[in-house]
Parts: structure tokens; sequence; C-alpha cells
């Protein structure tokens, strides 16, 4: 993130759209990701935010850009944030609540300093062998956001039934915990320190 970038989207249009990175194919119920072709039953019981997905045209109020509008709404490259390769399936009480209100923490705070780095995504709740293929969609069981300055960092974990007067303060987790959870290795070979300096600018009353 940089200051330079955020702006004012409140009259950006908000229609999801296909991209380069996937490709609908109705007539051979396929999506295609990449060089790689799976079928929408083979999707539908992976870790993958377009589980359940059949056409690009999802309801707006189903959906949350990862990477927010308003951060790169003052840049050439706004229309990027509406394709579905930066979409998550996510419920409106957290979307506009706490999920909301760290967004715009990271805008006001970002301007202020040269560069933020945030590192953002679902985090899916495996419950049967993949092999066993299920037929619902798989919605995330909660979503995940570090921020990065410099060699500090704050940790966040947002449950997907969070309520929408929970602050995004009390959502906190350790990197390592995050790392299991996801399967992801973050950062390697940085040396990054959890930072209260950080979330204090942030304007979270509840460092850890």
């Amino acid at each position: 993130m940089t200051g330079e970038a955020v702006g004012v989207a409140s009259l950006l249009p908000r229609l999801w759209q296909a991209d380069e990175l996937i490709e609908f194919s109705p007539a051979e119920d396929r999506l295609e990701l990449g060089d790689q072709g799976l079928t929408l039953a083979e999707i539908s019981v992976s870790s993958n935010p377009y589980s359940g997905l059949s056409a690009p045209g999802l309801p707006q109020e189903d959906g949350a850009r990862l990477a927010p509008m308003t951060s790169f709404a003052n840049t050439t490259y706004w229309p990027d944030l509406n394709k579905l390769s930066n979409m998550a399936i996510m419920p409106s009480s957290l979307r506009l609540g706490s999920w909301l209100q760290l967004e715009q923490a990271l805008n006001s705070l970002v301007r202020s300093k040269e560069t933020l780095h945030v590192v953002t995504g679902p985090l899916f709740l495996i419950t049967e062998p993949l092999s066993t293929g299920v037929s619902a969609r798989q919605d995330p069981a909660a979503f995940f956001k570090v921020v990065v300055d410099r060699s500090d960092y704050a940790v966040f974990v947002f449950s997907a039934e969070l309520q929408p007067h929970e602050s995004f303060c009390e959502q906190t987790a350790e990197l390592d915990q995050l790392e299991r959870m996801s399967s992801l290795t973050l950062f390697p070979g940085r040396k990054l320190k959890q930072s209260s300096q950080l979330m204090a600018e942030l304007g979270s009353s509840q460092p850890r």
C-alpha cells in the first residue's frame, strides 16, 4: 500500500468480472485456473475462494474484495479490484464490521508512511477428506490480514461469524499460529517482530 494510491471509491463501478487468471466454460462445466483445468466439483472440495462459482456474476453482497477498492482508487489499476481473483465469500456482518474498520485504519495510516505491506486471504476449515467430494459451496471459516511496516508486523484473524460491533483490535494472532492455520510460510528469511507500536498507530487500544 502507498498513501498516493488511496482514494474515494464511492462512484466507481463494483461489478465482478472474470480475468486472465480464470476462465469459465459453461459448456464443459469447467473453471480454468491458469494452465490447470479443474471441474467445479473438484474446486468445491479445495481450499479455493472460487469454490461453488458457476459463472462470473455472484451477487454483490456475497463477495468481499481482498484488496479493497479504496486503497487503490487513486490509481489507474482500480478496475482490477473487481476481478474474481480478488474476491472471497464473506458475510456482510464481517465485511461491514471489523474487516472494514481495519481497512479504514490502514488507509489512514499509510498516508503518513512511505509504504505498508499487507498479505490477506481466506482460511478454510477442511472437515472431510478431499477425496470424498462435496456438492455444496465451501465458504471460508475465517479471514486474515498481516500488516508489515519495515520490520514490524501485526496479524489479524477474523472469524466469519464475527459480529458487526466487535473491534478489529481484538482479533490479533501470532504469525506462527496463522502459518499453521493457513499452511503458508510468510516472509521467509526476514527478521520481523510483532509490534505494539504498529498496533497503536492503527488506532488499537488492545496491543498484543
